[in-house]
């Protein structure tokens, strides 16, 4: 198992060294998208008071992380 998150690990770490290469930009990952959407919206519940959007706001922030196995 732990070899093969290893090889897993190496694997990756070549694939964004040739796209950083490639194509000049890093593409954030790991929950990155999700953390945004939810301050996203915690900043409109915060300006419009209500439920539904304070529990959609919560149900965004509670999202698990990816932890970035293959």
């Amino acid at each position: 198992m732990m070899i093969e998150e290893t090889k897993c690990s190496i694997h990756d770490a070549f694939c964004l060294a040739k796209n950083l290469i490639r194509y000049n930009s890093i593409v954030y990952d790991g929950g990155s998208t999700e953390i945004s959407c939810a301050i996203a919206v915690e900043v409109v519940a915060d300006k419009h008071p209500g439920y539904a959007i304070r529990a959609f706001a919560d149900a965004l922030d509670s999202f698990v992380i990816p932890d970035g196995t293959c």
